[in-house]
């Protein structure tokens, strides 16, 4: 429960294009917080700076970056924020930070652990909702319900129920397991990426 004195904090990351025509060259995290009025959270005064990624490339590991971020949220929320209370000349025992991430489309696949819209199956943690695309597109949705008249090849199963994605996720360990022993049985960096 959300306490008067609680601070509420917004982790937000996006990737920054610094030059025209290219692709993001860097990725940037900010914190907001929601303590403050809407009318000045949100000034570049008030927004906490919280971390830079270099680019041109598109981080591989973003939870090696995210890790310090929040386990220090994480740190503040079991031991207390003590904070300065000017107008009643006292400290603010104990709050606790309550902390939101927040990006675009991009950068929380990468934050969520899921594979975007890239991938058929877009969770990486094996939820088991395999995508639908369109014929002609490499973009897959986590779409439920098998649209009328639709036959993409691969793409073609049955409605999937929510029901269903609870039967999915009981072969989590032996489908965790033996992708595990495709990728250890690569014999080059060439098999390894196509696994």
């Amino acid at each position: 429960m959300i306490k008067k004195d609680d601070v509420l904090v917004q982790l937000s990351l996006d990737g920054a294009q610094l030059y025209r025509d290219k692709d993001s060259d860097c990725w940037i995290f900010v914190y907001i917080i929601h303590n403050l009025a809407p009318d000045l959270r949100y000034k570049k005064s008030m927004v906490i700076p919280a971390g830079f990624i270099p680019g041109p490339e598109k981080m591989k590991d973003s939870d090696s970056f995210l890790f310090p971020l929040l386990y220090h949220i994480s740190a503040l929320q079991n031991e207390g924020l003590r904070i300065w209370d000017a107008s009643t000349n006292t400290h603010i025992p104990c709050s606790t930070p309550y902390v939101f991430v927040t990006a675009d489309g991009p950068a929380m696949a990468m934050i969520s652990g899921m594979v975007g819209h890239s991938g058929k199956f877009s969770c990486r943690l094996y939820c088991g909702l395999p995508g639908r695309r369109r014929d002609w597109d490499g973009h897959y949705f986590p779409v439920m319900l098998k649209p009328e008249a639709y036959n993409v090849a691969g793409c073609d199963h049955e409605d999937i129920m929510f029901s269903d994605l609870k039967r999915y996720r009981q072969d989590i360990s032996v489908q965790y397991n033996q992708n595990l022993r495709r990728l250890l049985a690569a014999e080059n960096p060439t098999q390894f990426k196509d696994c």
